[in-house]
């Protein structure tokens, strides 16, 4: 059996070559290995400090690779920058779709939940205050009829 010490030195081994996923992977596999007690925590500390090297290289890499790529003119993607945009505004859209779908076919309550699901996701988005604001509307209208 391969101890944490071992596969600290490969993950090392492994940020070196400039592997930073896998070297990161390693790492919190041998943090897992690890009982957190009194014998252990020296190791663990330092495979925590080790973590965090290995994660300041790699956003040092990314950097230079950037620079690289927008002093030789090339523009780089939105989602080679930040994924996580990319993922939310798919989901914005998912949830726009939902909401305006739910609006039409008369589900208020299902609409409202969905654009309410947008601005907590989104607080500046437009399209579901206005949604959110039909709905009010809507809901008044609907009281008033009521009464």
């Amino acid at each position: 059996m391969i101890s944490a010490r071992e596969i600290r030195e490969i993950a090392l081994r492994q940020s070196k070559r400039g592997d930073y996923p896998l070297s990161l992977r390693m790492i919190e596999s041998a943090i897992s290995m690890l009982e957190p007690n009194p014998l252990p925590q020296t190791l663990i500390d330092e495979l925590k400090r080790d973590q965090r090297d290995i994660l300041r290289q790699q956003s040092n890499s990314d950097a230079r690779r950037i620079e690289a790529d927008s002093t030789s003119g090339g523009l780089l993607l939105i989602d080679q920058i930040s994924p996580d945009f990319v993922n939310l505004q798919e989901e914005i859209d998912a949830l726009s779709l939902r909401g305006r779908s739910q609006f039409i076919a008369g589900d208020i309550d299902g609409a409202e939940s969905s654009f309410k699901q947008i601005e907590a996701l989104d607080p500046n988005n437009a399209m579901a205050k206005s949604f959110l604001v039909k709905i009010s509307r809507e809901r008044q209208s609907l009281a008033y009829l009521i009464t």
